[in-house]
């Protein structure tokens, strides 16, 4: 795969992480090489990015970033690519375009309008957009009665969201994470309550998905306090 392959991939794709690096370059004008063989900034960055103003934990960065890069087919090496601490994040922090008199003024990292800040143990990456609100693409069931069951954050149970075939479910507490992996199944599978308030799996048919504003999930997860 060519840079240039890897871009449009990118630009392709509606995983939170991918929406997240499209925004960040095209709305934040952002200055991040996007590489195959320098892929461990901009994952990094990316996967900070798509936690939006939820912030994501220490702790959580570095998982998430080998994720990513596994899902765009790309493979991280090196002390800087792939180390075990989230440094992409940490150097933007204290580095970025934003830090005029920091030291090593060449290694600074160009973020455009979006600033790196580092609060609770936690790290965040955003900035404010006057283009369209963004949107989400949501799986989602048609019931019996012709109403539409979307995967939202309402669904969670008290251990999380419920996915995947009968006798291959399992539960993943985080929503974002839970509609990134519905989303990548040929048959969208998830539990809901019905009208008789039964827990039951149903399959979505390919294709049948609705544009949702992110502030409107990220309001519902805040609600429910899951995330």
């Amino acid at each position: 795969m060519t840079n240039e392959e890897l871009k449009s991939a990118i630009a392709a794709c509606d995983c939170p992480e991918c929406r997240a690096l499209t925004g960040l370059l095209n709305e934040a004008g952002a200055k991040l090489q996007i590489s195959t063989v320098r892929g461990g900034r901009f994952c990094e960055m990316a996967v900070v990015a798509a936690a939006g103003e939820r912030g994501l934990p220490a702790g959580d960065i570095v998982p998430r970033r080998r994720r990513y890069a596994e899902h765009l087919g790309i493979q991280l090496s090196g002390n800087t690519q792939n180390d075990d601490k989230p440094n992409h994040i940490m150097w933007a922090t204290k580095h970025s375009n934003h830090h005029p008199d920091a030291s090593d003024p060449g290694g600074r990292i160009n973020l455009g309008l979006a600033r790196a800040v580092e609060r609770d143990g936690s790290f965040f990456l955003t900035w404010t957009s006057s283009d369209k609100p963004r949107f989400v693409k949501v799986p989602f069931y048609v019931e019996q009665d012709g109403g539409k069951t979307l995967f939202l954050p309402s669904l969670a149970t008290t251990s999380g969201f419920w996915i995947g075939p009968k006798g291959e479910e399992r539960c993943v507490p985080n929503y974002w994470d839970a509609l990134n992996e519905v989303s990548a199944m040929s048959t969208p599978r998830f539990r809901r309550e019905n009208a008789a308030g039964n827990r039951g799996i149903v399959a979505c048919k390919a294709g049948d998905v609705e544009e949702v504003k992110a502030s409107y999930i990220e309001r519902l997860i805040g609600q429910l306090g899951n995330d």
